[in-house]
């Protein structure tokens, strides 16, 4: 039984998943998962766990500013698990109104009793007790570095996003990236409840904000899937470019999103779905069985993906940045260095090239990311019809991420030139 089974409250369970993080043991989302799953909380305490843990992760670098103006050197060095405390007491008096600075600063000091030193103990409580929104302030100025703090990103991305779009847009980017993401439910069978929002996506309709316990009940019985409405809408104009395709291949399938449009828009397509990863490979197939579609299920790395036969289309959800869904994926932001987005890049353009191995004279690729930079998207699609094997078919589709909760992302269709 790990430590967070045992968590009693949501801050707790919060403070272990920010923790875990940031030793690279797993993913917050996945160590919530466990509280979520062993302890059964609230739905309120659920939202308030992953709101604590998802913000106190993702406004590191603002949250760092603001204690640094709290203590009497301006300098912090503290332990893994004294740092995760201290950001995580001061997200709640910064960004969460709602919660009393009292019970912030007590319930925050309590676990550091719990899990510190008590020489720390006491100086989260006099270093929070200190805070007041007049102490402190972020950075005032629209360059790229003040952007950084005081959105809490890295500058090498603001300055992407700064070159790509203009300032407000940009603003509007990170700001969104920090606020709770929304969640959406496509339906495969059945109505959607009376007096909910829903919203229609070419033939796919889309349950807005579904609770808990709807989710549970649509997944549970296979009559919805949780699938945010961008990828719905670019599926849906990539189909409306390319012709029907017999057979289809996945090449990066899981969790299975992707292949379950694929059978809805062409019931009659044999389907080939594969993941190079066999834990994700095992939830792809789960996920078919239970939407009931039948479909051959291999674990293979994508670039090495080996059949006898070829494809009319290969679907390629390539691995990206994340850059459109950072709301909710917490740690991705800290992963947009050069260095990913070189290692990105190298991935992203084997698999093309050996995707386009596999296509039937004619055939076609959809390349999807959930990415908002140039680098993954258009200019990557630039390089390879670069020589002329391959070529757009229709034109790029981009959907930056948006107050009405659509995810950022991209796609564009390839099509194997006949020579």
């Amino acid at each position: 039984m790990t430590v967070i089974s045992q968590c009693r409250t949501a801050r707790e369970a919060a403070y272990h998943a920010i923790l875990e993080s940031s030793q690279e043991k797993r993913f917050a989302q996945d160590a919530l998962q466990e509280w979520f799953s062993s302890c059964k909380p609230s739905t309120s305490e659920r939202g308030l766990a992953q709101r604590l843990a998802y913000g106190s992760i993702q406004m590191a670098l603002a949250l760092d500013h603001i204690a640094k103006q709290l203590t009497p050197t301006g300098q912090l060095k503290l332990k893994k698990k004294e740092k995760v405390l201290l950001r995580l007491g001061l997200y709640q008096l910064h960004y969460m109104d709602a919660i009393p600075s009292h019970a912030a600063v007590d319930e925050t000091v309590k676990l550091a009793k719990k899990y510190c030193h008590d020489r720390f103990a006491k100086f989260l409580n006099a270093t929070l007790r200190a805070y007041s929104p007049g102490k402190v302030s972020l950075p005032k100025s629209n360059d790229a570095a003040a952007l950084s703090i005081r959105y809490s990103y890295p500058e090498s991305f603001v300055q992407q996003l700064v070159d790509q779009q203009s300032l407000d847009k940009t603003q509007e980017i990170l700001g969104g990236g920090n606020e709770p993401g929304k969640a959406m439910l496509r339906l495969i069978t059945g109505e959607a409840p009376a007096k909910r929002e829903t919203q229609q996506v070419g033939p796919f309709h889309i349950l807005v904000d579904p609770s808990h316990e709807e989710i549970t009940q649509y997944t549970s019985t296979g009559k919805g899937y949780v699938q945010n409405a961008t990828p719905i809408e670019l599926i849906h104009k990539l189909s409306q470019e390319t012709p029907a395709p017999k057979r289809i291949l996945d090449l990066c399938a899981a969790p299975g999103g992707k292949m379950l449009l694929a059978h809805a828009l062409y019931p009659e397509a044999q389907l080939h779905a594969n993941d190079g990863s066999e834990e994700r490979s095992k939830r792809l197939h789960e996920n078919l069985e239970r939407y009931g579609v039948n479909a051959t299920v291999t674990c293979q790395q994508g670039q090495d993906y080996v059949s006898d036969e070829l494809f009319d289309l290969v679907i390629l959800d390539v691995p990206c940045s994340n850059s459109g869904v950072l709301n909710k994926r917490p740690e991705a932001r800290w992963r947009l260095t050069s260095d990913q987005l070189s290692q990105l890049h190298d991935i992203q353009l084997s698999l093309i090239k050996h995707a386009a191995s596999l296509l039937k004279p004619g055939g076609h690729i959809w390349y999807l990311t959930c990415s908002i930079l140039d680098a993954e998207n258009a200019d990557i699609i630039d390089e390879v019809t670069g020589d002329g094997s391959l070529q757009r078919v229709g034109s790029d589709h981009a959907q930056l991420p948006g107050p009405n909760g659509w995810d950022g992302g991209f796609a564009v269709g390839l099509n194997r030139v006949v020579r």
